[in-house]
This record gives structure tokens, sequence and C-alpha cells, in this order.
């Protein structure tokens, strides 16, 4: 059974701990920055960088109201924590 991606990462990162100056999130899902932020608290002087993409802000996933009810409030808590946040438009620095 494969792995899944976070918990590599995580693991890789606790073993090699001084490997990583900073991480990078980039949505959505908005999910990935749920776990930019799980992986912030763990290493709490890695920087963290989330950015949110154009391209990418108006994906079915965000037209599922059911899907945005739930994680919308939890992504907000998690992007509270990041060092950084970054976007191109004035629409998403907003929001």
């Amino acid at each position: 059974m494969d792995t899944p991606a976070v918990f590599y990462i995580i693991r890789r990162m606790k073993d090699e701990k001084k490997a990583f100056d900073a991480i990078i999130s980039t949505s959505p899902p908005p999910s990935v920055h749920i776990i930019g932020g799980i992986i912030k608290r763990l290493f709490p002087s890695l920087k963290w960088i989330a950015d949110y993409r154009d391209l990418w802000s108006h994906d079915l996933y965000f037209s599922n109201k059911f899907s945005a009810k739930i994680s919308e409030p939890i992504e907000k808590f998690f992007i509270s924590k990041a060092d950084q946040i970054t976007t191109i438009s004035e629409y998403l620095r907003k929001k």
C-alpha cells in the first residue's frame, strides 16, 4: 500500500530536519493549504507560502457548495498561520 503524499513529506522532513527552509502550497483544492498549515504546525521554523492561482480559482470543486461550506472555515484557520500569501489578481486578494 502506498503512503499518502502528505505522510511521505512529513516523514522525509523529520528524517532530514534541516533539509527544507520553506514550503509552498498552491491551491486548489483547499486541502492543499490545510496540509501546508499542518506541516507548518509540525515545523514552526519552516516558512510557509500559500499561493492562490487565478486559473484554478473557478475550479469545479469550488462550485460544490457542500464542499466549500466544510472546507472554507478550516482553510481560513490554517491560512491565517501562513508566513506569506501570494496571488496575482485583485479578486483573489480581496477574497
